[in-house]
């Protein structure tokens, strides 16, 4: 999978490293979602923070988290992790403390014993997983976090942006820096995934992958619950949002699943 992600980056030509103005968006958002508190409990008595930048790519995320953490007066240790190496940000100077691992987001035992204040999916990756795989990554990272850790999911509604939105298309122009198009090739209704070959129009390169249209911030939500006690939406509009999962449960029954309801929405 490095290989095919690595191979899928580098045609769509999209600029993940903290150099891009993404970084100063993120940070500007998570500034915003420190002011509202909903981290007060994992930063309560602490001076130095643990974070866990998962599918990090370049680091925009872990970076612009730390950055915001250290205008708070903190502190932030930050470890990125992403299974395209290539895209893995080199120990820099933006955060003092920092290093890198290349490694699965769905199987994150490698982490052990390490455990983590906050830990952060940016730039709305949830679509390189199906459901199944979801779960095992929802399930490591609540195992990585400290028992008043909090976990921030990017995320963007595709049921709004997508299918009410521009709609499925079997052809699509990629927002590319090249000149890129996707084609439609295929469905796995057993993993809710899509199929599609994106094409290099000026070099012919042929990359295929795959993507899961499922996700929305609720739906991301409802399937975090099993591992959190605490989960919210912060809402950025009508298509985007950030899930904000506290306090992992370290194991649950189903007496606890019962007691499950629809998470608080804040809007930054």
């Amino acid at each position: 999978m490095e290989e095919d992600l690595d191979a899928l980056y580098s045609v769509l030509g999209w600029d993940s490293s903290p150099r891009s103005n993404r970084l100063v968006e993120s940070y500007v958002k998570l500034r915003k979602l420190l002011s509202l508190g909903l981290l007060r409990e994992c930063l309560t008595g602490k001076k130095h923070v643990k974070v866990l930048d998962c599918c990090s790519g370049g680091g925009i995320g872990g970076y612009a988290l730390a950055k915001a953490l250290e205008d708070e007066g903190f502190v932030p240790e930050v470890l990125f992790v992403d299974l395209a190496c290539s895209l893995l940000p080199r120990v820099s100077q933006r955060v003092l403390l920092s290093d890198s691992v290349c490694g699965d987001a769905r199987n994150l035992s490698f982490l052990r014993p390490r455990l983590f204040d906050i830990s952060v999916i940016w730039g709305c990756s949830s679509a390189h997983f199906n459901p199944f795989e979801m779960h095992r990554v929802l399930a490591g990272l609540s195992l990585a976090l400290s028992s008043n850790g909090c976990l921030l999911i990017e995320e963007v509604d595709r049921m709004q942006s997508v299918f009410l939105g521009t709609g499925y298309r079997y052809v699509w122009p990629e927002p590319s820096d090249r000149a890129a198009i996707s084609l439609h090739r295929g469905y796995d209704p057993c993993t809710s995934t899509v199929r599609r070959a994106l094409i290099d129009l000026s070099s012919g390169r042929i990359v295929e992958h795959r993507v899961c249209m499922l996700w929305t911030p609720a739906l991301v939500a409802a399937l975090a619950y099993p591992y959190f006690r605490e989960v919210e939406i912060v809402l950025e509009s009508e298509s985007r949002g950030i899930v904000v999962c506290c306090k992992p449960r370290g194991s649950i029954s189903a007496r606890d699943a019962m007691s499950f309801a629809e998470p608080l929405t804040h809007y930054l």
